[in-house]
């Protein structure tokens, strides 16, 4: 996610397969995604390997000021999900709203992971984003709590931006402010 000529919201990208850190961008947990967290036995979260070559195509209009936008990715995470449909509106380009509603098939709850380099503060219900020609304002749903997690793996370094709501049926939006 890029605004004001700088990133927002990162995957962590590929490096020499030398280095260390390269293990852990295999993991969800280090991509910008919905999780299920208390999942049984604690297993690493990943999408089925049957449907690694699955083309899961997102439907959706816009334009150089709008953007409306759904993908259903249940069918590579039936393992976890009996419902997962993700939805990106934009009704103007400084403001943003991602809602997933899920059912999960395994787990208490869903996890946002977010993952950032630039500088995070969180508030009681508002998570800002600081960089040098703007701010990023994430608004924290209601039933949610964020946490900040420092991720430092050999050269991967950055925060992660955790948001829980807990259940296993549900709705969580995001509502995403641009400001310079």
């Amino acid at each position: 996610l890029e605004w004001a000529g700088e990133t927002y919201a990162m995957d962590p990208g590929m490096t020499f397969y030398s280095d260390p850190a390269t293990f852990y961008y295999k993991y969800c947990q280090y991509h910008n995604m919905l999780l299920p967290y208390g999942v049984e036995g604690n297993q690493r979260i990943h999408p089925l390997e049957k449907y690694r070559k699955s083309s899961i195509v997102p439907k959706g209009s816009g334009d150089n000021h709008t953007l409306d936008v759904s993908i259903d990715p249940t069918p590579t995470w039936d393992r976890y999900y009996k419902k997962w449909i993700r939805h990106f509106d934009s009704p103007s380009p400084d403001r943003l709203t991602i809602t997933d509603e899920y059912e999960l098939s395994d787990g208490e709850g869903v996890e946002f992971v977010w993952n950032t380099e630039l500088p995070v503060s969180i508030s009681e219900n508002i998570i800002k984003i600081s960089g040098n020609n703007g701010h990023v304002l994430v608004e924290i749903p209601e039933n949610a709590k964020a946490i900040q997690e420092k991720v430092n793996q050999g050269s991967l370094s950055h925060d992660r931006i955790i948001i829980r709501v807990p259940g296993v049926k549900g709705e969580m939006s995001l509502k995403i402010r641009f400001m310079l």
